[in-house]
């Protein structure tokens, strides 16, 4: 064991068997740390671990990839719902008035439809009566959503179209 004086009046041992790091004073420790971030920020990292950030990203990437995918169907199927069910809607408010045919309703709920593959879509209108007084006006509108990721769900075997329907019910004016 060497003692070694400091001018703050402390004494630090320092052992020549064991580890050099064992007893040191905070200045030498603090030194040590900065010069290993030093040459981390230098370098690029340590020795050897060149490689390790590409194996990293190439196993992250598909699950982000994956991710981003499930976040695109959604919004699609989410807007193509809030869609349907704005038609049936304006489907139905046609569809109160009486002079209004069914054919009337059907080109008004079709009209909110843009943005939608006209083929995949139905819209049926059901009228209780003569459209008077307390009778109702129902329109249902349903779409199939063809998924982005239908290749990938078939295999796996589920199917590549969500079917959507909607409905909308109003009371006929007198």
């Amino acid at each position: 064991m060497f003692p070694c004086g400091l001018a703050s009046g402390r004494r630090w041992e320092f052992s020549r068997s064991g580890s050099s790091r064992a007893r040191q004073p905070p200045t030498r420790r603090a030194e040590r740390i900065v010069n290993v971030v030093r040459q981390r920020a230098v370098s690029g990292g340590f020795r050897g671990e060149q490689g390790q950030d590409l194996v990293e990203y190439a196993l992250i990437l598909p699950l982000l990839l994956l991710l981003l995918l499930g976040i695109m169907e959604f919004g699609i199927v989410i807007f193509s719902y809030d869609t349907i069910a704005n038609a049936a809607r304006e489907g139905a408010r046609v569809g109160i008035i009486p002079a209004n045919s069914t054919a009337d309703v059907q080109n008004a709920a079709m009209a909110m439809t843009s943005g939608l593959d006209p083929g995949a879509l139905s819209i049926s209108v059901a009228r209780s009566g003569s459209c008077s007084g307390p009778d109702s006006v129902k329109v249902v509108v349903t779409y199939d959503v063809k998924l982005i990721s239908g290749v990938i769900i078939q295999a796996l075997g589920g199917t590549s179209t969500i079917r959507l329907s909607t409905e909308a019910t109003m009371q006929c004016e007198p």
